[in-house]
């Protein structure tokens, strides 16, 4: 198994092509998603208000920010990040709401402060209100799950892209060859040859993830004023179980691109695949933009795909992770040997195996 293992690695590393698809583009990935995801923040907040604000008070505040809507569910809003700010009046005090921990939602909302208060010494000046204004900031914590996200689509095509070239290579790129059928007639057993061939996608798949998840977490950290991908206390307990979560993603994930490449008859068949897999695997981070961590049914961390996307939102948050972590792991160690026994039963079958050979 060795040196099958070691063989079929050093072959995968004289190409080109998968050095620069493995290690470059999962740097370059990193860099374009994380630089893209930091675009928007700069532009003004968009700020909310209900109905229990006075006319005077919306006046005041359109008069700084063009981005203000009426909204009957302000703190859904805020926590579903549809909202960066939310005003609500009580008697002769404004509450804010938001995030403070965001720089420009921060500077915004003490530039709603010192508005009001202008508008306070303004008034006492002219003598033409007696009850002036106060204001209440109340910080929240918005788990928008944008970081889990961000983290996962990362990840997912640097792990695709890094691994696809290889298990190709390694199956349907030997039937091509015609090297498949004197590698099963050597005196070694089909599910040894299969393991080394599946670890060798795995190591690039793990070299690609590791670079998008460290690559990340160390770009976030420098290029974010606000929320980070590591939060302090929190560090070694979310780095552990990012490795975990991610791991168990790539090997179910090679595990599908291996079946794929057995069954393809040729290199160009199982590339015409790559653009279906795109689309599928993405459908999971789809679904999860539209929840928060704290809104995530229990059975999403059951179905595979959905589990580890639903758990790296949960990462980086407050939730608690006991439960979904230990339902990742069982459904995503499942989903694998699942996988796994139908590999190896794929391959075993030596129309699949040798292809029209």
């Amino acid at each position: 198994m060795k040196s099958i293992y070691r063989k079929d690695l050093i072959d995968v590393w004289r190409d080109r092509k998968t050095l620069v698809l493995s290690i470059l583009l999962p740097l370059l990935i990193v860099f374009v998603s994380v630089s893209a995801s930091t675009i928007g923040e700069d532009t003004q907040p968009n700020v909310v208000y209900d109905s229990s604000v006075p006319t005077e008070v919306i006046n005041l505040i359109q008069e700084e920010n063009a981005a203000l809507e009426y909204s009957d569910h302000i703190q859904d809003d805020l926590m579903h990040n549809t909202a960066d700010i939310g005003i609500q009046v009580n008697e002769s005090t404004i509450a804010i709401h938001g995030n403070m921990d965001i720089e420009n939602i921060q500077e915004s909302i003490i530039d709603l402060e010192l508005l009001i208060a202008q508008a306070n010494l303004q008034d006492i000046q002219h003598e033409t209100n007696t009850d002036p204004w106060s204001t209440q900031v109340e910080d929240i914590d918005q788990e928008s799950g944008n970081m889990g996200n961000l983290l996962m689509n990362i990840l997912i095509m640097s792990v695709l892209f890094g691994a696809f070239p290889a298990s190709v290579s390694l199956f349907a790129g030997e039937k091509e060859q015609r090297t498949m059928e004197s590698l099963l007639m050597a005196p070694r057993s089909r599910l040894r040859i299969l393991s080394s061939k599946f670890s060798v996608v795995v190591t690039l798949g793990v070299i690609s993830g590791f670079i998008a998840v460290s690559g990340s977490v160390a770009l976030t950290s420098m290029m974010d004023e606000g929320e980070s991908l590591v939060l302090g206390s929190q560090l070694f307990g979310q780095l552990l179980g990012t490795i975990v979560n991610a791991f168990l993603y790539i090997i179910n994930l090679v595990m599908v691109l291996t079946i794929i490449s057995i069954m393809s008859e040729s290199f160009k068949e199982a590339q015409n695949y790559m653009m279906a897999m795109m689309l599928v695997l993405f459908i999971s981070p789809g679904i999860m933009m539209a929840l928060t961590p704290s809104n995530i049914p229990t059975w999403f961390y059951i179905i595979p795909s959905l589990n580890t996307n639903a758990l790296m939102q949960s990462i980086f948050s407050s939730e608690e992770l006991l439960v979904p972590f230990l339902l990742t792991i069982l459904s995503s160690v499942l989903s694998f040997i699942i996988l796994f026994l139908i590999c190896y039963r794929v391959f075993t079958d030596d129309k699949k195996a040798l292809g029209n050979n």
